[in-house]
């Protein structure tokens, strides 16, 4: 069996004030293209297929052609989709009938009949010219208190979670006579997986890569963006796909779609990269006052050949910027393929335990928000500010700022 794996597509996200549809479609155009070339047996979206639970009309359309591209890019390639933490469980349910007549399955909620729990929707048999080869196991977001319980004195928390899948595993099992490859899909935090700064967990719990048990062969996630492998004993048992187009400039790494091909049932992985519409770029690269950071951005903004987000870099921290900073920054990069985002500003001194920091009025009056939030939560959490943390934000600031005026 051979498997293309992604995830946290997140459709309809902007980058500041910046629509991406058409990034998002040249970034599904690339999977439908190596879906093409490729000829899989499978196709697992392991979550996080919208950025929002309510996306726009638009955004939902991009996603239904996008998927009957894929599908029509490689018509014996099954489809299997599962909702993520961002997703609408019931949302991306709507046309799950529609899509099985398709030939493909969409999971985003658990269902009971008569009160006993359908684990069969959760498993997708593997056909290639009629003839099975593998299983997938799709298990859709949901906090592991909200497992639904297979058993009469199931526990709580985790080991709900771990009942449950293991529930449908055992199923899979009985059915697997054949023993051929089985993958499990799933959108959460595995502890071992080592995140990053830019990582944002977005408050779900971890789990123990132990708590899926044994009766799978390699475990699709979703969730964390950049690419990673968790092994076992020395061989790869899970894989974080990594989101195939960058939601912020943190994630300064390339983008891929993985490819998952089994020999018997252990899974051999490669990597496909994507290249996107606009790259995000952060300039310059040294530690420069915002003055002559400035500069340096105008000499290289007249080099870019591609349309390209910015972000400029500055070593003054934010109580030193004057404020039509930002207008500065945009009025350099208009005659220019440069589109504005932010400035990142260098972070304080950090000061001794206990101690505070204070601002004068008249630092006050020319902080920008957004900074004063950053550097309260680098402090608080020792990372960044998450990205939908920030958007909302920025837009409680907007909204604000308008209402004043």
């Amino acid at each position: 069996m051979k498997a293309l794996h992604t995830s946290d597509w997140h459709l309809g996200h902007k980058l500041y004030e910046h629509d991406r549809y058409d990034e998002h479609a040249h970034m599904l155009k690339q999977i439908a293209s190596i879906a093409q070339q490729e000829q899989a047996d499978v196709l697992v979206v392991s979550g996080d297929i919208y950025h929002t639970g309510n996306p726009s009309k638009q955004t939902q359309k991009l996603f239904h052609d996008m998927l009957i591209e894929i599908q029509d890019a490689a018509p014996r390639m099954q489809i299997v989709v599962s909702s993520g933490n961002h997703d609408s469980s019931l949302g991306i349910e709507i046309s799950r009938s529609l899509w099985e007549r398709c030939g493909i399955r969409v999971v985003g909620l658990f269902e009971r009949h008569d009160e006993t729990l359908v684990l069969e929707r959760h498993i997708v048999e593997i056909c290639r010219e009629g003839k099975r080869v593998g299983y997938v196991v799709a298990i859709p977001f949901a906090h592991p208190a909200n497992f639904p319980k297979v058993q009469d004195n199931a526990s709580e928390g985790n080991e709900r979670q771990t009942a449950f899948v293991q529930a449908v595993l055992d199923l899979v099992r009985e059915r697997n006579t054949d023993n051929l490859p089985v993958v499990l899909m799933a959108h959460l935090f595995v502890q071992g997986s080592e995140p990053n700064q830019h990582d944002n967990i977005g408050g779900l719990e971890y789990v123990q890569i132990e708590d899926f048990g044994t009766n799978y062969d390699y475990l699709a996630l979703g969730h964390i963006h950049k690419p990673r492998n968790i092994e076992v004993k020395g061989e790869l048992r899970a894989r974080y796909c990594g989101s195939p187009l960058a939601v912020s400039f943190d994630e300064s790494f390339k983008h891929s779609v993985s490819v998952i091909e089994f020999e018997g049932r252990s899974p051999k992985l490669r990597t496909i990269e994507l290249e996107p519409l606009r790259p995000l770029i952060t300039y310059p690269k040294e530690d420069l006052p915002f003055n002559e950071a400035l500069q340096a951005l105008a000499e290289y903004a007249k080099t870019l050949t591609q349309t390209s987000y910015i972000r400029l870099k500055t070593s003054d921290h934010s109580a030193q910027l004057a404020p039509d900073s930002a207008e500065r920054v945009s009025r350099v990069l208009d005659q220019t393929l440069g589109k504005y985002c932010l400035i990142k500003t260098a972070q304080p001194a950090i000061q001794e335990q206990g101690a505070h920091k204070s601002l004068t009025v008249q630092e006050l009056k020319t902080a920008n928000p957004m900074d004063i939030a950053q550097d309260y939560y680098r402090k608080r959490y020792n990372q960044d500010l998450p990205q939908g943390l920030a958007e909302c934000l920025q837009k409680a600031i907007q909204d604000t700022l308008l209402n004043n005026n």
